[in-house]
């Protein structure tokens, strides 16, 4: 197994318009007990001070300025001009806890064999820095290796694991064009390629609670409805074929709770393309639901059996295929 002792670990923070956070967030990744580090800032085209503010620790970090082009290609940059054997990634508004690194590097070379890669867990602050809550991904035991239905169940955010930088290039870094959620399709396709990511127990950063301004899953499905399905697709043609049939099935299951989301918030065009998408990549049993759900919706279709999916009185099994029933009966009516 090879020596990971006391390798180089490059810091990549990616900034855009985060000028209150920044030098925290720098001061942290420079503090951190690890030795042998290298600080590298990519400012995406920032439009506020930023760029003033990162230029205050230039004797420091290693940075640069681009035009604004996302964070997977701020990302990408700073891997392209990092010289660590490992990457670790942090948010501009976040801070990289103080041992993460000294603890991640020894849990690599403990635990993973040379295709896989550790990740810890995180702490939510407030944007003064105080303490909300502590998170651990919980789904998942202590030294447990990923499968790809577990990498599609659960996001695994870019700050928590410690990447290896070789393992990065073979997938070749982040797609570009990837809207949102870029590490959960980047996690997929390591996985996909026989790339693992271990569970282990290790704060590894503290997360900003985005509260104003924050953009949410719902939101972005509610002004880009087609962003997951393309996404989708493009990681799904970014990896050799076939897919195992394990991989369609989560899949196709992601592509579903998609759909019932944009049922929910009005676009009932683009998520009968989630449906159909769904039920063609995975076999035609990619529906997620509880057992009266899936009654309905092999009876009447996705979009009766969201309606009578969200009565909000509680009912028993029996009533609640009763109520569906009625439900078809009036639709075939109609």
């Amino acid at each position: 197994m090879e020596s990971y002792k006391n390798k180089k670990v490059s810091i990549i923070i990616p900034c855009y318009n985060k000028e209150r956070f920044v030098g925290e967030a720098i001061e942290s990744a420079l503090s951190t007990s690890y030795g042998n580090k290298e600080v590298i800032v990519i400012d995406d085209g920032s439009t506020d001070k930023s760029p003033q503010v990162i230029r205050e620790y230039e004797n420091n970090i290693i940075w640069e300025r681009q035009e604004n082009r996302g964070a997977p290609a701020a990302r990408n940059r700073g891997i392209s001009i990092s010289d660590g054997e490992f990457i670790k990634f942090l948010d501009a508004d976040d801070i990289l806890a103080k041992n993460v690194l000294s603890e991640q590097v020894e849990q690599t070379q403990r635990f993973c064999s040379d295709r896989e890669m550790v990740f810890g867990n995180f702490s939510t602050i407030d944007g003064s820095g105080e303490l909300i809550d502590h998170f651990a991904y919980e789904t998942f035991e202590y030294g447990k290796r990923l499968n790809i239905e577990e990498v599609i169940q659960e996001n695994i955010i870019t700050s928590a694991p410690l990447y290896k930088k070789r393992l990065l290039e073979e997938v070749g870094c982040f797609d570009e064009k990837i809207t949102k959620k870029q590490e959960f399709y980047l996690h997929i396709e390591m996985t996909m390629r026989g790339i693992k990511l271990m569970h282990k127990k290790c704060l590894a950063f503290y997360s900003r609670r985005r509260i104003k301004g924050r953009i949410t899953s719902i939101d972005h499905l509610s002004r880009n409805p087609m962003y997951a399905y393309r996404d989708i697709k493009r990681v799904m043609n970014r990896v050799e074929n076939p897919i195992p049939r394990p991989v369609r099935k989560s899949f196709g299951r992601d592509l579903w709770r998609k759909g019932r989301r944009l049922l929910r918030i009005g676009h009932e065009e683009e998520a009968l393309i989630y449906f159909n998408e769904a039920k063609s990549i995975s076999s035609n049993k990619p529906i997620v639901g509880s057992f009266a759900y899936r009654v309905v919706v092999r009876a009447a279709g996705p979009v009766i059996a969201e309606k009578f999916s969200i009565i909000k009185r509680p009912l028993s099994l029996v009533r609640s295929i009763r109520h569906g029933l009625k439900a078809i009966f009036r639709n075939s009516r109609a």
